[in-house]
């Protein structure tokens, strides 16, 4: 019960205290209105009732003793006019049954008090007028019938006082709406400040509210500030190391143009180009793009630069195809431009160094934009893909280092720059993080579209997701269809076996998490890219969300949540490459930090999205 209460309640701080705050404020008055009610209302209309009870009883006897029926109804008059009683006799027709309104609880009670101290009473009419009690008495000469004001036998206006209890709440609950939000607003800005930070972003901030919450503000001010100084000292430091080496390999450089030409010369001057490229490298990889801030910036311009400064110095580079802008779209992008550069830069070198030609190009899906460098060159083995990633790593180690190689910091800075697009849009069950001690079981679900011009795999990203959290250490169990069992030669498949297997009730004991990777892209002329299921009731649809912690992976399309608005934890990759895919298991373990940003446009305008 508590995990399917979990999504609705609240989840920011402000929520919660809002939550503890009224909470307790409905259940004392649904407390209060419930003991005066029951006790004081219905206790002070039985006590008005018996009173009234005692005077029709008087009436009554004064009645049944008179001699005959003028006497009665002259006794009758006399005493109605002393008791403020309206007595008719005889009393005319009678009402078929006792009558009231269902909500008149007070009314339940005069009849029920009425009836237990005056025996003689046939019917009582609470309904024909509700400003008056009309009842029906038996008497020797026949019906008689006594009329008596309402207010007389319950309690008047007993909303008085619920109503103002309520109003008051209400009021008091306002004012304390407002004090408690002026404590929760530097708390949110606070971690706004904290989350901009470690995104690279510096915005003001100054601590308020309480004294805890001072002590934490100054707390985390230090720590920028620390932060910020060890930055500047590394760039300082930086930047005397880029003068300090640089001088004296001009002054090298000079020499040894002004010496003879021969094969001593060369060699040194090879030496001194590669200890160039090395500075250089090492720089663009500690500076990073942390200093950095996004910019507008034309994305087919600057992909055309990166070629242009590539051909120019040599390389064969081309621009294959530029899908920019999309149509409707805007023509400017928030980039970090240096970075992004520097990235293009980098695997455009190693694509010319270990291939015959390169090409680029810019692919715009919805939501996301691809940049792609391919090459016709052996390509990176697959054992050794993860160690490519890391710095000052060198794959071709055994080459001559002279031979145009760098210092093994060009991918590391492509693969650091990937993993900043990794988003976590949203997760309301917190099912983060997912670690082999916790979940070892991962049961994964390939969701993939049809090959584009590209000529990529579709599929190959499952491969590399499978192997990525095998290699975390998790126990991976591959979700397969109908056509890809009976592609595999399985006998006697078909739909209903394949649900049949998949949705039962030993789900839960089978596997610990699931995991969903979506690799279903579309073109920017396209508004929609749907998901496709295998079937209509595939065992592939997110049912399990309630059965163990899922997690949706969207490496192209960011729009799927219209399709699976059921998953609680979505993230958003943006490209199905090997270093996002990696990006994606590790910040899954927690092991890093999700640093991307998304809008609002995810949640396809729908509450169940956000859920």
């Amino acid at each position: 019960m508590a995990l399917r209460l979990k999504p609705f309640l609240p989840r920011g701080l402000f929520g919660r205290a809002a939550l503890i705050l009224v909470l307790p404020i409905v259940v004392l008055q649904l407390v209060v209105a419930a003991t005066f009610i029951q006790r004081h209302f219905e206790g002070v209309t039985r006590q008005m009732s018996e009173g009234i009870a005692i005077e029709i009883r008087h009436l009554l006897a004064e009645v049944v003793a008179a001699p005959d029926l003028a006497a009665a109804q002259a006794r009758a008059a006399e005493l109605g006019r002393a008791l403020d009683l309206v007595v008719s006799l005889p009393g005319g027709p009678a009402a078929v049954a006792d009558t009231r309104a269902f909500w008149d609880w007070s009314g339940r009670v005069v009849i029920q008090t009425l009836r237990a101290r005056l025996p003689e009473m046939e019917v009582a009419d609470l309904l024909a007028n509700t400003r008056q009690l009309r009842a029906w008495f038996h008497t020797p000469w026949g019906e008689m019938r006594i009329e008596v004001d309402r207010r007389r036998v319950s309690a008047s206006n007993p909303h008085q006082l619920l109503v103002l209890m309520v109003l008051a709440s209400v009021v008091m609950t306002a004012v304390a709406f407002v004090f408690l939000r002026n404590q929760m607003t530097p708390i949110a800005r606070l971690a706004k400040a904290a989350e901009a930070f470690g995104k690279g972003q510096v915005v003001p901030y100054r601590p308020r509210g309480a004294q805890e919450v001072r002590a934490a503000g100054n707390a985390f001010l230090d720590m920028r500030a620390r932060i910020e100084r060890q930055i500047e000292a590394r760039t300082m430091m930086l930047s005397g190391v880029s003068h300090d080496l640089r001088t004296p390999l001009t002054r090298m450089k000079l020499a040894l143009s002004l010496m003879p030409e021969d094969d001593e010369t060369e060699a040194l001057s090879l030496d001194v180009a590669q200890m160039e490229r090395m500075v250089n490298e090492f720089l663009a990889f500690a500076r990073g793009d942390a200093m950095e801030e996004p910019v507008p910036v034309d994305p087919s311009a600057l992909v055309a630069g990166v070629v242009d400064a590539a051909a120019r110095a040599g390389q064969p580079v081309t621009l294959a195809v530029v899908d920019w802008p999309p149509p409707g779209g805007p023509a400017l992008l928030r980039l970090r431009p240096d970075a992004l550069a520097r990235a293009l830069e980098n695997l455009i070198g190693n694509a010319v160094r270990h291939g015959s030609r390169a090409e680029v190009s810019l692919l715009t899906r919805e939501r996301m934009l691809r940049f792609v460098v391919e090459d016709d060159g052996p390509g990176i083995p697959r054992e050794q893909r993860d160690e490519a990633m890391q710095p000052f790593r060198r794959l071709d180690s055994a080459r001559n280092p002279n031979s145009g190689g760098g210092v093994g910091l060009g991918l590391a800075i492509a693969a650091d720059i990937a993993d900043k697009t990794v988003t976590l849009v949203k997760d309301t069950q917190r099912n983060l993080p997912l670690r082999p001690e916790t979940h070892r079981r991962i049961r994964l679900y390939g969701i993939t579209g049809q090959s584009d011009f590209t000529g990529t795999d579709p599929s190959g990203y499952l491969r590399i997701a499978q192997e990525a959290l095998e290699e975390a250490g998790f126990e991976v169990h591959v979700f397969k269809d109908v056509r890809q069992r009976i592609a595999e030669g399985e006998q006697g498949v078909n739909f209903i076996s394949v649900l049949h297997d998949e949705a039962n009730a030993a789900y839960a004991e089978k596997y610990d998490a699931a995991i969903v990777f979506a690799n279903v892209a579309g073109f920017a002329q396209e508004a929609t890219v749907r998901i496709h299921w295998s079937a209509p009731m595939a065992a592939e649809i997110p049912w399990y969300v309630h059965e163990v912690p899922t997690v949706f992976v969207s490496l192209c399309q960011p729009n799927h949540l219209i399709d699976v608005p059921m998953v609680k934890t979505l993230i958003h990759a943006h490209a199905p490459s090997r270093e996002v895919i990696r990006a994606v298991v590790e910040k899954l373990q927690g092991k890093s930090p999700f640093q991307g940003t998304f809008n609002e446009n995810v949640f396809c305008d729908s509450f169940d999205a956000r859920l």
